[in-house]
């Protein structure tokens, strides 16, 4: 092919692609000119549209706050509203660019009355939508009072809890302790208690436990209230219901202050109260067999004296019979007492680094009690004054310390009264 045929063939393709952009570029255009007649023509024009709302009761509601009463009705409503506007502007339309309120402004004080409802838009972007209220009552029945408000405690019926054999309702505590009542004043003015039901259980109680218990509020006579402007911070109490189980235990004294080796179960005792009926958890009382209630000083004994002694159960127990003391007495027959002047004074178990050296050389008047028949035997010399180390102020200098009295060679004589001994500590 000769070359101006080349040339002439490229020319004829030049104006084939330029044909094809024109052809496309006006095939763009009309379809963008069609849509834009079928948005006029079917969106852009007067229309309308329906949706559903509730009524807000919280809005605008300065027309009756300044009369000092409150919505106490808690009033719920629901309507249909139509839109009426251009089609673009409607399809931009939520739930939250319009409220549905009552009319306020016919309020007056308290009592009942019928408000009719109100429909506006919110935003400037939708004031060319008119919106109307389609239902055929347009109105809502809305209650108002002076409103009350206190905080009262709960009170628990426990007619319906039942322990089982050989157990107590020792204790109940609800959750929440305290509730607060709201509403109509001349409602909350009637209320007097509110009370937790304990519901009954499918059968008798031996352990502790927790139930659901509805709360009731009553007048002062006990009768329930029907409260229809009124309502209550909770309405059920969770109930701790605290099981022990009772016990009846053999009585001990705790004796305090015995001179080392003697023997505590020389001494014949009675308490007025030999056992005591009891309450407590039951991992607590199943391994008791006795129960020591009281502590004997025995540095204060005396020949023919009885001591009250205030009743001190351990953590956790409870008398069931209303007892505080019992009384202690002694079988004194055939015990007697002597008086000797103690010599024999010696320090041990001192741990106190240095000398110490005892000043005191004799205690005097030391009073022992024991079988007369043993005492008669006994000299001073068999006598011992003990000062315990321990006791022992390792700062040094001179001290005044307690001693104890012990008689080696017996088991049956014990010293009454406190006596001490002076020593000196060198460092």
């Amino acid at each position: 092919m000769k070359k101006h045929d080349w040339s002439a063939v490229r020319d004829r393709l030049k104006e084939v692609h330029i044909n094809e952009d024109l052809r496309n570029w006006l095939i763009a255009f009309l379809v963008a000119v069609a849509a834009w007649l079928v948005v006029t023509m079917n969106y852009d024009k007067n229309t309308s549209t329906e949706m559903t709302a509730y009524v807000n009761f919280n809005y605008n509601t300065a027309a009756y706050d300044a009369l000092g009463v409150e919505i106490v009705n808690q009033p719920q409503k629901q309507v249909t509203v139509k839109f009426s506007g251009s089609g673009i502007t409607l399809g931009q339309i939520h739930a939250d660019d319009f409220v549905v309120y009552p009319d306020y402004s016919s309020v007056r004080g308290s009592g009942e009355t019928t408000l009719n409802l109100i429909v506006e838009m919110v935003g400037s972007q939708f004031a060319s939508v008119q919106p109307t209220i389609v239902d055929s009552d347009r109105t809502v029945d809305v209650v108002f009072a002076t409103v009350d408000e206190k905080t009262m405690t709960v009170t628990i019926d426990s007619q319906e809890v039942q322990p089982a054999q050989g157990y107590i309702l020792n204790r109940m505590v609800a959750n929440p302790v305290e509730v607060t009542v709201r509403g109509a004043e001349e409602e909350v003015a009637k209320i007097d208690k509110i009370v937790a039901h304990v519901p009954p259980q499918e059968q008798p109680l031996n352990a502790t436990v927790t139930v659901d218990a509805p709360l009731e509020a009553q007048d002062a006579d006990g009768n329930p209230l029907d409260l229809e402007y009124t309502s209550l911070s909770a309405y059920t109490a969770e109930v701790i219901l605290q099981i022990y189980q009772v016990k009846e235990l053999p009585l001990t004294i705790n004796f305090i202050n015995v001179p080392t080796g003697f023997d505590i179960s020389s001494l014949s005792y009675h308490l007025d109260q030999e056992t005591l009926l009891v309450a407590g958890p039951e991992k607590t009382l199943s391994g008791l067999t006795e129960i020591s209630v009281a502590s004997f000083d025995l540095s204060t004994f005396q020949l023919g004296k009885s001591y009250p002694l205030a009743l001190q159960l351990p953590t956790g127990l409870i008398s069931q019979e209303g007892i505080t003391a019992v009384n202690l007495t002694f079988e004194t027959e055939g015990l007697a007492e002597k008086t000797v002047d103690v010599s024999n004074i010696r320090v041990v178990n001192s741990a106190v680094e240095g000398s110490v050296t005892i000043v005191t050389n004799k205690i005097r008047s030391v009073t022992l009690i024991g079988p007369k028949e043993e005492l008669e035997q006994i000299s001073s010399t068999q006598v011992e004054a003990q000062i315990l180390g321990e006791d022992i102020n390792v700062t040094g200098g001179q001290q005044n310390i307690p001693v104890q009295i012990v008689v080696p060679s017996s088991s049956r004589i014990f010293a009454v009264g406190n006596y001490t001994a002076t020593v000196q500590v060198d460092q």
